[in-house]
């Protein structure tokens, strides 16, 4: 599996793999911060959803960040500590403490990276990327 290592600036959104966002990519209706739901996040079943059940974590990201998450990846783009998130995760690995320390370097922009992780990792590519964020 890649590890992350590019911006979101550049067009890579750094969320466990290395992923391509959409570059027309743009958030429509209002705040896409509360836009994912609870009743994905199960993970059961292979392919559950269109993106899920490629057996490629990044090809389901992929997938995910230019359909079912645009919205997100979108709203994430356009915030500047949204993506100062992506670029500190960057350097975090899977080291939890580093990641929170990311979070309280961009307060405003947590809720906009928790909604595009949770839609990529518990939403859209449960089984792909089983183990990468834990979803509730």
């Amino acid at each position: 599996m890649r590890r992350f290592s590019a911006l979101l600036a550049s067009g890579v959104l750094l969320v466990a793999c290395q992923l391509d966002l959409p570059s027309g990519a743009t958030a429509a209706g209002g705040d896409t911060t509360g836009s994912t739901s609870a009743a994905g996040s199960t993970g059961t079943g292979v392919g559950a959803t269109p993106c899920d059940g490629k057996k490629d974590c990044g090809a389901c990201q992929s997938c995910a960040l230019n359909v079912q998450c645009a919205n997100q990846a979108a709203a994430c783009k356009q915030s500047s500590s949204c993506q100062g998130i992506d670029q500190c995760f960057a350097g975090c690995g899977s080291d939890a403490e580093c990641q929170s320390q990311c979070y309280a370097l961009g307060p405003d922009g947590e809720s906009t990276y928790r909604a595009l992780r949770a839609c990529v990792f518990c939403d859209q590519c449960a089984s792909d990327c089983a183990g990468m964020m834990v979803c509730n």
